[in-house]
């Protein structure tokens, strides 16, 4: 009777500490789960609240670190590890960023395999990858197949730079040029501006020597330098009057009024000694004189876009120019020959000749000038008298005294380099100063046109002359004689044949209209990210793994559900050796027990499913498990097998090798899942527990009744 009153009192004792631990311990974490969570919504939103003014104060710094990092992060991301990718084979067929070059062209553009004709690289040092980033490499409006041509897979032709948004330095975006004209222009060895040959003179002097030849040079970039060695004379146009020169250009390519500014008529009706000194202040007001720099040294002009200059030799003291000459003839004739010489010319030129004087006197004249003639010749040739190169002369004495017409105009594009040879002719030629017959200004300004301009070399290596080249006078014996009249012929000559850049006769000279330039950038190019990259043009490498050795394959692990295998010999691993082991093992979990055990085991197992539970599968453990189990805490739960169990385990047990240790299963840490917490509660045996607890009272009863029979 005493053990069952025992019995019954330890169910009882089970059953109410089971109730009061269990229970409470889950609804206690989902209360302690629900009441962090509300902590932290609630610390959360006060902090927000708090921080809200901070916030507003700081936006603008935290907006920038966020653009920031942000670019920072997309570069990092469009960063090619090469070490970790490798480039797909690029095909002939595929284009990957459609620039019009495909791929594998861009690959063999980069690696140098394809270069331009002077063997240069068309991206330069520009890898592979960063060329098919965008479909525009210098982002300047073109597509990189819009600026090369491939000419049979050998070499590349550049109709410009991919690499540069102006490829030739002209001032112009490559975009705002003609196909033709993109590497056409431009410091670079391009064309920097316009040279016109200008011829005047006029034809009802007759006489063969009036006139002037010149240039004016119109620059098409910004701070083109136009310096020469020696330099006689130079003016530097006034800055106030730069606007107004180029508008004055323009208007003279349909002599509109508005070109008279270049011109003494927009100043006086006609010139006479009374308006002189109007006219001076008007050329001083256009053009300024710098009366500092010395004669016969080097000078330096700036010019800007559509800024022009005269550039031709002088002789600038015409009165003293005259004496030297009549002083050679009359040191060599009496002056009775030299009064009839001059009345002779008197006869023979001027509006109204008198060629039956010239006829009546010519071989009287000739009778006597002719024996001495090659003294006359030589000494004239010979002469010289104070002048030079002048720049802008030209232009201040068309202000100053006269127009430039009758006059013809022919003008060529001019690359730097043709610049540089023209400008040093001119400097080489100035030190000779004025000579009336070979170096004079015809002589200079055309040898130095046709020196640029006025041949060629043809197929057979020959010098010849172009359509260009400008015929400037006459050769007798050793000596040459250079005329104006000749130039101005020449230079007709060349529009009556359709010579191209024929400008023909102007009532006022000016340098080359030029519209203003406004730059446009065109289209965004399209970019190209490493994702978009990623299985395109590159792929992951695929890492070499090395073979690990074979591992003896591990017994399986039976835990107190598994089956015994019909009492089977079965192996069970300690922790240590589920450790090292690789391959698979089976463990059984906390709710695998509760599934498996009796309702009573099932509901002791929940109370720690956090802490380390040994189960055993024998009634004795080995020594280390004791001690390991003996060391934990209090709070471990050992779980006696139930009969079926206990039975298959002593089965398993006898067929066991005599040394071994008894076998054990250690089920790892595992967390129960809320879920499982909550079935608990909902699912607990609460009808059986409550039954027992009926029976139980009633044994008591029964005892208590029975004793008081007694």
């Amino acid at each position: 009777m005493k053990k069952n009153c025992k019995f019954v009192a330890m169910i009882l004792a089970g059953a109410i500490v089971f109730q009061a631990v269990s229970p409470i311990t889950v609804l206690a974490d989902d209360e302690v789960t629900e009441v962090t969570e509300a902590s932290e919504v609630t610390e959360t939103t006060t902090s927000e609240n708090d921080t809200k003014t901070e916030s507003d104060t700081t936006q603008d710094e935290t907006s920038k670190k966020e653009e920031t990092t942000k670019s920072e992060e997309e570069n990092n991301q469009n960063e090619i590890d090469l070490d970790k990718y490798e480039l797909i084979d690029p095909k002939a067929d595929e284009d990957f960023n459609k620039d019009g070059i495909s791929d594998l062209m861009t690959k063999r553009l980069c690696d140098g395999d394809v270069l331009t004709e002077d063997g240069k690289k068309i991206f330069g040092n520009a890898t592979y990858l960063e060329v098919q980033s965008s479909d525009d490499f210098d982002s300047d409006g073109l597509k990189n197949g819009e600026e090369i041509i491939i000419k049979d897979d050998k070499y590349a032709v550049l109709l410009s730079d991919p690499t540069k948004v102006d490829s030739d330095n002209d001032g112009y975006n490559d975009i705002d040029e003609k196909q033709e004209d993109r590497m056409v222009y431009g410091i670079n060895g391009g064309v920097v501006g316009s040279v016109r040959l200008v011829a005047r003179h006029d034809e009802s002097t007759k006489n063969p020597t009036h006139g002037h030849v010149y240039i004016v040079y119109t620059s098409y970039v910004d701070n083109l330098k136009i310096d020469v060695d020696d330099i006689y004379e130079y003016y530097v146009t006034n800055e106030a009057y730069s606007k107004k020169l180029q508008d004055a250009a323009k208007a003279a390519e349909t002599d509109a009024e508005g070109a008279e500014i270049t011109s003494w008529r927009s100043t006086v009706d006609e010139v006479n000694k009374a308006n002189k000194e109007q006219r001076a202040q008007a050329a001083k007001d256009m053009y300024i004189r710098d009366d500092n720099h010395g004669t016969h040294s080097p000078a330096v002009v700036i010019l800007n876009r559509g800024d022009y200059v005269s550039i031709g030799h002088y002789s600038m003291e015409d009165a003293k120019t005259q004496q030297i000459y009549y002083d050679i003839v009359n040191g060599i004739y009496s002056e009775e020959v030299v009064n009839k010489l001059m009345e002779l010319y008197a006869a023979a030129t001027g509006s109204n000749p008198d060629m039956e004087y010239v006829k009546a006197h010519l071989p009287e004249v000739a009778g006597v000038v002719l024996p001495k003639l090659p003294e006359l010749l030589n000494k004239v040739y010979n002469a010289t008298t104070p002048g030079g190169v002048c720049i802008n002369r030209e232009l201040y004495n068309q202000k100053l005294e006269y127009d430039q017409g009758p006059n013809e105009i022919v003008e060529c594009d001019i690359t730097f380099d043709q610049t540089r040879k023209l400008l040093d002719y001119y400097g080489a030629e100035s030190v000779k100063e004025y000579q009336f017959m070979p170096h004079n200004c015809t002589t200079v300004t055309t040898e130095a046109w046709n020196t640029v301009f006025g041949f060629t070399t043809d197929d057979n290596g020959n010098v010849v002359k172009t359509q260009y080249y400008a015929n400037s006078g006459i050769k007798y014996l050793d000596y040459r004689a250079d005329l104006p009249v000749m130039v101005k012929n020449s230079i007709r000559n060349m529009g009556l044949m359709g010579v191209k850049g024929y400008v023909g006769p102007r009532k006022y000279v000016t340098g080359k209209a030029l519209d203003k330039y406004e730059k446009s950038t065109g289209a965004t190019p399209t970019t190209f990210t490493k994702l978009q990259m990623i299985g395109a043009i590159i792929k992951e490498k695929i890492q070499p793994v090395e073979p690990t050795p074979a591992e003896p394959t591990p017994a399986p692990v039976v835990g107190p559900t598994a089956p015994t295998n019909n009492g089977n010999n079965t192996s069970v691993s300690t922790p240590a050796q589920n450790a090292a082991q690789p391959g698979p093992v089976a463990v059984v979990t906390a709710t695998e027990l509760q599934l498996t055990a009796p309702p009573a085991t099932a509901a002791l197992n929940t109370t720690k499913q956090e802490k380390k539970t040994a189960v055993t599968t024998s009634k004795t453990t080995a020594p280390a498990v004791e001690e390991s189990v003996e060391a934990e805490d209090e709070e471990n739960v050992e779980i006696e097998p139930t009969n079926d169990v206990a039975d298959n385990t002593k089965d398993s047990s006898k067929d066991s090798t005599k040394d071994s240790t008894k076998e054990t299963t250690v089920i790892s840490d595992e967390d129960a899942p809320l879920a499982i917490g909550n079935s608990l509660m909902a699912d607990f045996p609460w009808p059986v527990i409550g039954a027992v607890v009926a029976v139980g009272i009633a044994c008591v009863i029964a005892v208590a009744l029975r004793k008081k029979a007694k």
